[in-house]
């Protein structure tokens, strides 16, 4: 059974529960920046309720919007591909096979994975300016001697990281071995739609950048070691 994996409703709760947390945050963040002394009146308590609150409601508002899109997405996925847009999937059993057909039916093909092709050339891009990066960091460090191969080998692994998720993608392309999510063939794969590959390479930037800001200090600091500093 391929399951329906949302609805109207399941689109409109993500869309409310965005908004109402974002609310939410904003008004926390403008609390925490200007609200000295609205609380100045609250315990201590509170005040560390709202500081704490911060990242987590930031973090959480993201997500909801991230299941919104996906969720957009998907129901104009199942559009496309000649699908009833469901209200309530549980009418359906959650059952994509029992969902009804409309005259939007499309045939094998007739639909270019986009999503795919944009992941691999974002991919792509990354990893070309990755190399850059390394090259330019071992000009820059040349004259430490042999200890800055062992930073360089880090980067030059950090970079292979990506050329693999690219190549991950890249084979996604391909309908001969994988699927959109809304096509009922078991013999295939399903492959990243375009919300999924965006939140992978989000997270693994954010820990590319901080991976390259600790071993950017660490040779900074060895230098200034052997100064003498």
């Amino acid at each position: 059974m391929t399951k329906i994996k949302y609805d109207k409703k399941d689109k409109s709760l993500y869309m409310k529960m965005a908004v109402i947390f974002s609310v939410l945050a904003v008004v926390d963040w403008c609390i925490f920046l200007n609200g000295e002394d609205i609380l100045w009146y609250f315990p201590a308590e509170v005040e560390v309720v709202f500081i704490c609150a911060i990242w987590p409601l930031g973090m959480l508002t993201a997500g909801l919007w991230v299941g919104y899109m996906d969720a957009v997405l998907y129901l104009k996925r199942l559009w496309k591909y000649g699908y009833e847009v469901p209200v309530d999937k549980r009418n359906f059993n959650k059952d994509l096979e029992q969902l009804p057909r409309t005259e939007n039916v499309v045939r094998n093909g007739q639909i270019k994975n986009y999503d795919s092709i944009m992941l691999s050339v974002l991919t792509g891009i990354i990893v070309i300016a990755l190399l850059i990066y390394d090259i330019c960091f071992l000009y820059r460090y040349s004259g430490v001697g042999k200890d800055i191969l062992f930073f360089e080998g880090m980067l030059v692994f950090g970079t292979c990281i990506w050329l693999f998720l690219g190549i991950f993608f890249a084979r996604q392309i391909s309908d001969q071995r994988y699927k959109c999510d809304v096509e009922i063939d078991s013999s295939r794969k399903n492959r990243r739609n375009l919300i999924d590959g965006l939140v992978e390479i989000v997270l693994l930037l954010i820990f590319t950048f901080l991976a390259i800001r600790a071993i950017n200090d660490t040779v900074q600091y060895m230098i200034k070691a052997r100064a003498g500093h």
